[in-house]
């Protein structure tokens, strides 16, 4: 994700397959996010914003798929 001036966190979404995203995280940490509670060997899609700055939030990261241990 590109910093962003005056940003206050992490907004965090996840997809299992084709389902609906949900806001899994919110968080203020700025260097490293956890997402708990994934189910061992499904693909899980993610991507970020930050909100702040003067539109309100950035631009949605691009989406990333990645397996849980």
């Amino acid at each position: 994700m590109t910093p962003m001036d005056n940003a206050y966190g992490s907004e965090v979404q996840t997809r299992t397959g084709t389902g609906t995203r949900a806001t899994v995280l919110y968080s203020s940490q700025a260097r490293s996010i956890v997402l708990a509670g994934q189910t061992s060997g499904t693909a899980v899609n993610v991507r970020v914003r930050a909100p702040g700055g003067l539109t309100g939030y950035s631009a949605w990261s691009m989406n990333v798929t990645r397996y849980v241990a």
